[in-house]
């Protein structure tokens, strides 16, 4: 009940942090590669995948500078595999996609990335829906 409640208010604090997007600005080509080429995400335990919200399951992926992808999820989801490769690539927008082998049936992804003060939220470029959300204490 209480992780249940907690995982409630976390979705409705990034709803509403995306509610509040259209004001902040999204990362800059060289703010994305500083931020997160290189490095290691830990997501909190809510994820798009789909397009359907999973709670429960975070997933840490590790970007390297020369453009490759590794994800895992904590608990393998249902319909996909558990870990997946790809590659990403950041636009001159600062838009930042990623073409998974496996996960969003190999077709790729794109986001758009805001900074807060703790926090990273990656928003779908397409359908401006929420992706995922990452602690900067979970970046390393």
């Amino acid at each position: 009940m209480k992780k249940g409640v907690i995982l409630s208010g976390l979705a409705l604090f990034a709803m509403s942090t995306i509610a509040s997007a259209a004001s902040l600005q999204s990362l800059t080509k060289d703010q994305v590669n500083q931020m997160i080429g290189g490095k290691t995400l830990t997501t909190i335990p809510l994820v798009t995948m789909n397009q359907e919200l999973m709670q429960d399951n975070p997933v840490t992926f590790t970007l390297d500078k020369q453009g490759k992808i590794t994800g895992q999820f904590a608990n393998k989801p249902a319909t996909d595999p558990q870990t997946d490769e790809g590659t990403w690539m950041v636009k001159p927008t600062g838009t930042t996609c990623v073409t998974w082998q496996h996960w969003n049936n190999a077709k790729p992804i794109c986001v758009n990335i805001f900074s807060l003060n703790n926090t990273l939220i990656f928003v779908n470029q397409d359908t401006q829906n929420f992706e995922s959300m990452v602690l900067k204490t979970n970046i390393r």
